[in-house]
C-alpha cells in the first residue's frame, strides 16, 4: 500500500500534527485540513476574522 506520512507545523504556536494518507495527492488531503479548519473558525463565530493560518507542510515519510 502507498501512503505518505507528513507533519502540520503552526509556525505560531509551535504545535504540530503527524498525519497520514493513502491518497494518491498530498495536496488533497491538506486541503481536507484546510477546509475543516476555516469551518473550525466559522463555527466559533471567527468566520470574518478568518486568516490563513501560519503553517508548514513537511513529508516524513514517502511509502512509495
Amino acid at each position: 500500500m502507498k501512503g505518505k506520512i507528513y507533519q502540520i507545523y503552526c509556525n505560531k504556536t509551535g504545535k504540530r500534527y503527524i498525519g497520514s494518507t493513502t491518497q494518491n495527492k498530498l495536496t488533497a488531503r491538506l486541503q481536507q485540513h484546510k477546509y475543516h479548519y476555516k469551518k473550525y473558525m466559522e463555527a466559533k463565530d471567527l468566520g470574518k476574522s478568518y486568516r490563513r493560518p501560519c503553517m508548514s507542510f513537511n513529508i516524513i515519510e514517502n511509502c512509495d
